[in-house]
């Protein structure tokens, strides 16, 4: 007895070592996607002279390169993704040749043979259907007789006279049509001023106050964790019809300087009409920051009070 019950406790020991393994295989996966960042780099070049005078591409890694899309233009593979060393897309498959035939009269076929085809497919019964009306008329005709058969007259329908409406019965049915549209646009006018009052009301409340600072907050979070962290590279820019967008634009780019350092230099050009320049754009961005901020505004309870509300205006409205 002893020795069974040992059995199934080294079986039972066995099964929750596998058990545990794979919870802690789940959430080690889980916690790699939400922690492990998925990194992107931007690249744009546009050359003075050459083909093509301008190149654009775009790469995305996640954990350690495992996961490789890269993205170019112009190129021959405009997007390709990568597992490992292992090519996802595109996946290129070797088209079956196309059997051509020998004769391509053999194929058509002639239209007697087609008419013949077709009319061996009809029954029998459409097949004597299908004679003319006249051989009928011509054999009944036969039957009866030589009797000449007298052509029968459409009947010609009596159309109703419509009851012609006085002058005064006009004018007064313009008036009530007048009448209804004026009411219409009254009433429509009164929907609107009640539903921008609801909505104004709403908008004064608490709850969408409190609710639109918490989403304006939570969003400058992940629009932060999204943003680039290094912008590389130089360019040089030239308007000679518009000096004015030239000297906005560097004006811009001096606001900028503080944050981009010596890593992006951009030259103004005043006399000629230019667009140059090599750019690096690099950033990562966090799942879990995404996911953590979109619940906390999911859960608020001034959010869900605010989406009730709404919901009941769109009901009475």
């Amino acid at each position: 007895m002893t020795g069974i019950l040992t059995v199934l406790l080294l079986i039972l020991k066995i099964l929750g070592i596998i058990l545990l393994s794979i919870l802690g295989l789940i959430l080690l996966i889980i916690l790699i996607i939400l922690f492990v960042p998925v990194r992107y780099s931007i690249r744009a070049k546009k050359y003075e002279t050459g083909e093509p005078p301008y190149f654009a591409g775009a790469k995305i890694t996640w954990l350690l390169h495992i996961v490789n899309v890269l993205v170019n233009y112009p190129s021959e593979e405009l997007i390709r993704v990568r597992i490992f060393i292992f090519k996802v897309f595109p996946s290129f498959k070797k088209e079956k040749p196309v059997k051509k035939t020998k004769n391509k009269k053999e194929e058509i076929k002639k239209p007697e043979e087609e008419s013949a085809d077709h009319y061996e497919d009809i029954p029998y019964e459409e097949k004597e259907s299908s004679k003319p009306s006249g051989i009928e008329k011509t054999e009944d005709n036969n039957d009866n007789g030589d009797k000449e058969s007298t052509p029968s007259k459409p009947v010609k329908k009596k159309k109703k006279r419509k009851e012609r409406k006085s002058f005064k019965e006009k004018i007064n049915d313009k008036i009530l049509k007048i009448k209804e549209k004026i009411y219409g646009l009254r009433k429509k006018v009164d929907d609107i001023r009640y539903n921008t009052e609801k909505y104004i009301d709403i908008y004064n409340s608490d709850e969408f106050q409190s609710s639109f600072a918490l989403c304006k907050r939570k969003l400058l979070k992940i629009l932060k964790s999204i943003l680039p962290k290094k912008i590389k590279g130089k360019a040089t820019f030239g308007k000679e019809d518009a000096p004015d967008t030239v000297g906005m634009v560097y004006s811009l780019y001096s606001v900028l300087y503080s944050k981009l350092g010596k890593s992006f230099i951009l030259t103004p050009e005043f006399e000629r009409d230019v667009l140059t320049g090599d750019v690096i754009i690099k950033g990562r961005i966090f799942i879990f920051v995404l996911i953590f901020n979109a619940l906390r505004i999911y859960f608020d309870k001034n959010v869900k009070k605010l989406l009730k509300m709404l919901k009941k205006e769109k009901k009475n409205g």
